[in-house]
């Protein structure tokens, strides 16, 4: 018959985020997944935060509500006219004024600020929220001493939750739309100074396509291959000389016959071997051994020079495919950066 009446309303809110997925990329929205129980009570904390429960007091202006401002109450008792105090009575009041000395101090008003915090303590310790059981579902209970109030405040706070979900993920969609024209920006002008880079190194650098870089190392193996050989035939040229001149020298004119390649040298040493001291027949050797050895000297001088030229080629020919793949080994690099940022740029445009 005293208490004052208390009337609960109850909202029931279902959770059914999905995943974001802005133009191919990946979410941008940090939103909550309903299966995860981490984020369903980060859920409950957001209904229960104070910028949502602000945003109710003022839209519902509960500040100006006496359950929600209980200085309003005050203030309303406070205006019943009141008979004079005992020290009113018996006139010390006066005489206590008289001396400087009261009773009690005036309390200072509370701020605009202050009164909107209490207010919103005051909604947050009526409000009642809990997840139910084995759903995705959140409800949402306020208390009030009217059931229309409880009701219209219940929906309200569903109703700005709703309101708040939707903001942040129109904010992040704008975001993201503005960081996805940004990036496009960056990759287009990434996208141009890469093709820059390499159409200049192509025009700059000695650079030839790889079946000509596989043709010029055919050529380099060739070149080192006639090199190798003349390199053994001016080898084997000297060692004919000096074999030619160490059986002269040991006076081995049979051997010597059978060595040469020479047919004048041959028989006139064969003749030599068969004479002996035959003047006349060391002479017509002597002849031949001489024409032979300057014969010798001549191919080996050709077979040096034949070296040294073969070998100047294949320095040549090294140094210029050294340079010419790695200017090929650049530009392949800068092909493939081109390309990938290529499609980066494609990518993002579709």
């Amino acid at each position: 018959m005293y208490a004052t009446p208390r009337y609960t309303a109850t909202a029931s809110l279902v959770l059914r985020q999905q995943e974001q997925n802005v133009l191919n990329f990946q979410n941008v929205i940090p939103g909550a997944s309903p299966r995860d129980f981490l984020a369903m009570n980060t859920e409950l904390l957001i209904l229960k935060s104070d910028t949502l429960l602000g945003r109710v007091v003022d839209s519902m202006s509960l500040v100006d509500d006496r359950e929600f401002n209980p200085r309003l109450a005050a203030m309303s008792s406070s205006d019943e006219p009141a008979g004079p105090s005992w020290t009113e009575r018996i006139g010390l009041s006066a005489l206590w004024d008289a001396i400087g000395w009261t009773s009690k101090a005036p309390e200072p008003l509370p701020t605009a600020r202050e009164i909107r915090r209490q207010a919103i303590d005051i909604l947050r310790r009526k409000l009642s929220i809990a997840m139910v059981p084995d759903t995705y579902a959140i409800e949402v209970s306020i208390e009030a001493n009217a059931p229309d109030k409880a009701a219209n405040i219940a929906n309200r706070i569903s109703e700005l939750y709703i309101a708040e979900q939707l903001e942040t993920k129109f904010t992040a969609m704008d975001d993201a739309m503005v960081w996805l024209g940004e990036r496009v920006a960056e990759l287009k002008e990434e996208l141009e100074t890469a093709e820059g880079k390499v159409r200049q190194y192509a025009a700059n650098a000695t650079v030839i396509t790889e079946e000509g870089l596989l043709f010029e190392t055919e050529r380099l193996k060739r070149l080192r291959e006639d090199l190798s050989a003349k390199e053994r035939t001016e080898q084997e040229l000297r060692e004919r000389l000096a074999r030619l001149g160490s059986l002269r020298r040991d006076g081995d004119f049979r051997a010597l016959s059978s060595f040469t390649i020479m047919p004048e040298l041959q028989t006139a040493a064969r003749e030599l071997a068969e004479s002996g001291d035959d003047e006349a027949a060391l002479r017509r050797f002597e002849t031949a051994f001489d024409r032979r050895v300057q014969a010798l000297r001549s191919e080996i001088g050709r077979a040096e020079r034949q070296v040294r030229s073969l070998e100047q080629g294949v320095e040549a020919l090294e140094s210029e495919l050294e340079v010419r793949s790695s200017d090929f080994v650049r530009l392949q690099q800068l092909q493939r950066e081109a390309e990938a940022t290529r499609l980066i740029y494609e990518h993002s445009l579709g």
